[in-house]
């Protein structure tokens, strides 16, 4: 599998010198000591309160964005806009601000990390958009419905369809570092209805995955299997017609489920005991993931998926 996001590895480093320099002059324990002291002492970002900390990732995404605002809107909290004061992004820095405080050795790498994280979204984002970004999603719907509802009533409506028990079905525009959703708005841009937007999204969905065919199906011994290297992997469920022919090779008993987006589950659904051995993987899957989809199983039918009570 190859995950999207990477986390940092914490260490600290102690250091002691009483057994080593016992037998220095004085001159050269008084050297060695200042020698590290200066090792030890924090980087600017390390030893910075929350205002200040705040200030210096204000002013290097200054340097790295020319042409755009960084507003500090609170301590943590930056809002990127464009030079009309149009928002971008809102970057929150207090998990980087608390690894720092955490693993001070390691501050200036992780916060290169991040100001080149947050340049390269905040670029595609102002980007302009074409139709062959377009991708089709699976999304918890309840959770696209509560992110609409917080946005004010004349903001872009996030474009999504019912889709099979409590996903939903939304288009996404596809950047080389990130992705958004696809509004109302970027189907006027593009000059397109938003039904329309979803057929391209599905044919470039279709045209980015490598086909389900190319996968060995689940057999007796093993008897499911999971993908795990694109994340779009859960989307494979909207190429519905494209699982017939697994459907077909498991006698038609055919058991998918979506515990992340960039992770598909799908295997036989013919006995009590296979169902449990992928619902079990599943909901192990949703616990270890940052970003669950669904702990639910879907079985595949001509008409399209019905959730597995």
């Amino acid at each position: 599998m190859k995950p999207r996001s990477a986390g940092y590895v914490r260490r600290s480093a102690s250091y002691s010198f009483r057994s080593t320099f016992l037998n220095l002059s004085l001159l050269r324990v008084l050297k060695v000591v200042a020698a590290a002291a200066v090792l030890l002492v924090p980087s600017g970002y390390a030893c910075a309160d929350e205002a200040s900390f705040t200030k210096q990732i204000a002013d290097r995404l200054l340097r790295e964005l020319p042409g755009l605002q960084v507003e500090i809107a609170s301590p943590l909290t930056l809002k990127i806009n464009q030079a009309d004061g149009a928002h971008i992004l809102q970057a929150n820095l207090d998990r980087i601000f608390a690894f720092c405080s955490k693993a001070a050795e390691q501050c200036d790498a992780a916060t290169s990390q991040y100001i080149a994280g947050v340049s390269g979204a905040v670029k595609d984002r102002i980007r302009p958009i074409e139709p062959s970004m377009i991708r089709l999603n699976v999304r918890p719907r309840k959770g696209l419905q509560s992110a609409q509802q917080q946005l004010p009533p004349d903001a872009p409506r996030i474009v999504l369809r019912p889709f099979a028990g409590d996903l939903a079905l939304t288009a996404v525009l596809d950047f080389p570092t990130a992705m958004r959703m696809f509004t109302n708005e970027d189907a006027k841009k593009l000059g397109m209805s938003e039904d329309q937007a979803i057929e391209i999204g599905r044919n470039n969905l279709r045209a980015t995955l490598k086909p389900i065919s190319d996968f060995p199906p689940p057999t007796a011994e093993q008897s499911f299997r999971y993908l795990g290297d694109s994340p779009y992997e859960s989307s494979r469920m909207i190429l519905h017609s494209e699982w017939a022919p697994v459907a077909k090779a498991l006698g038609g008993s055919l058991i998918v489920g979506v515990p992340s987006s960039n992770l598909l589950v799908y295997g036989r659904g013919d006995s009590e005991l296979a169902v449990d051995a992928i619902r079990a993987f599943v909901r192990d899957a949703v616990r270890k993931t940052d970003r669950p989809l669904s702990t639910s199983l879907f079985r595949w039918t001509e008409n399209g998926w019905e959730e597995v009570r």
